[in-house]
């Protein structure tokens, strides 16, 4: 069932778009050509070209990004990388997945303001 829902969920999908996305390692972890800061802190977010919510939550991402450059920022369009969507259990977007060491340490689905999306980071990161 879990595979149709995630079949369905893709098949949906209008468009793709060509925005900073990244590679993943087998774990599904960040790897590859993720910016190296001097923190350990990746966030990575699924989104899709067709969601209204992502879009209207990019604004707030890239605000969040350009206020904290000590935390790198990957964007996944889930109908490019349908595998690691099935591998990491996104079922809604937006999704974000907070990562300390390429461990994840906690997720969040759906649209939230620059101030709960700050909030939110700093309770794993202080």
């Amino acid at each position: 069932m879990r595979k149709i829902m995630i079949s369905m969920f893709i098949t949906m999908a209008m468009l793709s778009c060509g925005s900073q996305e990244e590679t993943m390692d087998n774990s599904g972890n960040p790897s590859g050509s993720v910016q190296s800061t001097a923190s350990s802190y990746t966030i990575v977010e699924y989104y899709a070209t067709w969601c209204g919510y992502c879009s209207q939550f990019a604004p707030v991402l890239d605000k969040f990004e350009d206020s904290n450059p000590d935390i790198s920022v990957v964007r996944k369009d889930i109908d490019s990388y349908p595998a690691e969507v099935e591998k990491n259990s996104i079922f809604s977007v937006p999704t974000l997945i907070f990562y300390d060491n390429n461990a994840e340490v906690a997720r969040n689905s759906g649209y939230m303001s620059l101030d709960i999306l700050q909030d939110w980071v700093d309770g794993m990161t202080d």
